[in-house]
Order: C-alpha cells, then sequence, then structure tokens
C-alpha cells in the first residue's frame, strides 16, 4: 500500500480455518511447517492453489499475533472466545483498525452508545487523516474495502449485530485473563484490570 499504513485486503476472519491452522500449530510449535501442512490438507476449502496459499498465510499472519496461551484458547471448545481471539488478533495486525476498535467502538459502548455506523469509521479516518498524512493517500476504493471489512468481521465476531448494534464481547474467564490489556478492543463494560 503506497500510504505505508498496513491495512486489511481479505475480508472474513475465517474462523473455523483458524482453528484448525491452530491446532496444526500446537501439533508442531512450527510456522512454516504448519503452513505446508494446512496447504497439503486444502484447510481452506479451495481448489486454486494459489488461492488457497494466500489465505493460509493471511490466518497464519493474524495467528502470529497471539500467544501460546490464546492460540490454545483459539484451538478450544468455547465458539465465543474463537470469535474472539479472531478479532483480537484482527485488531493486533491492523493497529489502525485496533486503533478504532479501542477509541471508537469501546468508548461508544461504555458510554452506552451502542449504534456503530460505517460513518463512524469515516469520521475516525478523518480525524486520524489529521495526525498522519499517510492517511490521505488511502484511495476511494481502499477505503471502502476496508470499511467493508471491519464491519463484515465485526459481525462474524458477533460483537456488531445486522442492524448496526454493538454486542457485548462475551468472553471466557480464561480468555479475558489471557487478553487483560488488549480488551479495549471489544465492546465490554470490562476494562484491562482482571486478576
Amino acid at each position: 500500500m503506497r500510504s505505508g499504513i498496513n491495512l486489511p485486503t481479505i475480508s472474513g476472519l475465517m474462523i473455523p480455518q483458524a482453528e484448525k491452522i491452530a491446532e496444526l500449530y500446537l501439533q508442531s510449535k512450527d510456522w512454516n511447517e504448519c503452513r505446508k501442512e494446512a496447504i497439503e490438507k486444502n484447510i481452506m476449502q479451495i481448489d486454486k492453489t494459489a488461492s488457497s496459499k494466500r489465505y493460509v498465510s493471511y490466518v497464519i499472519s493474524l495467528l502470529r499475533r497471539l500467544s501460546e496461551e490464546e492460540i490454545m484458547i483459539l484451538a478450544g471448545d468455547s465458539q465465543e472466545d474463537r470469535k474472539a481471539m479472531m478479532w483480537l488478533s484482527f485488531c493486533r495486525a491492523y493497529p489502525l483498525i485496533g486503533e478504532f476498535a479501542s477509541t471508537v467502538i469501546h468508548q461508544k459502548f461504555i458510554s452506552h452508545e451502542f449504534s456503530l455506523t460505517p460513518n463512524d469509521w469515516s469520521e475516525f479516518l478523518a480525524g486520524k487523516a489529521q495526525e498522519n498524512e499517510g492517511i490521505d493517500e488511502i484511495g476511494k476504493a481502499t477505503r471502502t474495502k476496508v470499511k467493508t471489512v471491519v464491519f463484515t468481521n465485526l459481525r462474524q465476531a458477533e460483537l456488531l449485530s445486522s442492524s448496526n448494534e454493538l454486542k457485548e464481547a462475551r468472553l471466557s474467564e480464561d480468555a479475558m485473563k489471557a487478553i487483560k490489556k488488549d480488551l479495549a478492543f471489544f465492546p465490554s463494560f470490562t476494562t484491562g484490570d482482571v486478576k
């Protein structure tokens, strides 16, 4: 990306595939081996090898943002925790989106303003453009694509309803303890002060 700002180009958290890739990683503890095996087993369920490689690389790039404890939670039994781990990894992988989550989404939620619209993203970007001139270099089509990705992923993580209402993150105690300081990425009344 010419602006130098890291932005997602693939939509979706790919939660079922991420869970399988996490399980592969926990067996070998080697990302290269994990990548190779995920492609060989066609975990992405894509006919074209090039596309499969691209999507596996994308999921692994997200998973590498998680601690081993968080990867174990992702590979665990709780569907809510799996979704939360993938939203967490997405926010860590893309700092601009992480900042949107921790400033706009989290703050709206704790202020009991539960409506989140695409305009909130546009206003956030406009505000950030005053601090970072690279944001002005992001083209209109890219802005629209990223906005779509952010809202799609929020819905897949079940943090946003189809009517654009924020939903409180339902995290297990183990997930909250593992995430700690990054709880601000979630619509939650809980702060990062988890014991």
